[in-house]
């Protein structure tokens, strides 16, 4: 079962964020993510399946390279299939452990891709 949304952890994740080594390791968590094949189509297929504007946020508690646990928000299908995109994935090693990185993902549909009438 996924770990719940919590605000505090979310903090602590857009905390990290501001420090020099947070930025280091959202960098190459960014990377070693982006640089797995299959990644890009798993979060491709999420967007297929759950069309129109979509936004998830959330953090990744990292307590070693590749143990690890994606917690997203809101509560819903899309969230849910994006999370299963990005788990179980070879991640680097945090700086400590655990490690609570931010997250955000929104998708912007095309304006071109409204139906026309």
């Amino acid at each position: 079962m996924a770990a719940e949304f919590t605000q505090d952890l979310y903090n602590q994740a857009k905390q990290n964020a501001t420090t020099a080594e947070g930025k280091a390791y959202d960098e190459a968590l960014s990377k070693a993510l982006q640089a797995q094949a299959d990644v890009r189509p798993a979060i491709s297929a999420c967007t297929k399946q759950h069309p129109g504007r979509q936004t998830a946020f959330g953090y990744f508690v990292v307590k070693a390279a590749n143990s690890y646990e994606v917690v997203l928000a809101p509560s819903n299908a899309f969230t849910a299939c994006l999370g299963k995109a990005l788990s179980n994935r070879s991640v680097p090693q945090p700086p400590k452990s655990p490690w609570v990185n931010d997250f955000m993902f929104t998708t912007d549909p095309a304006p071109n891709a409204a139906k026309k009438g």
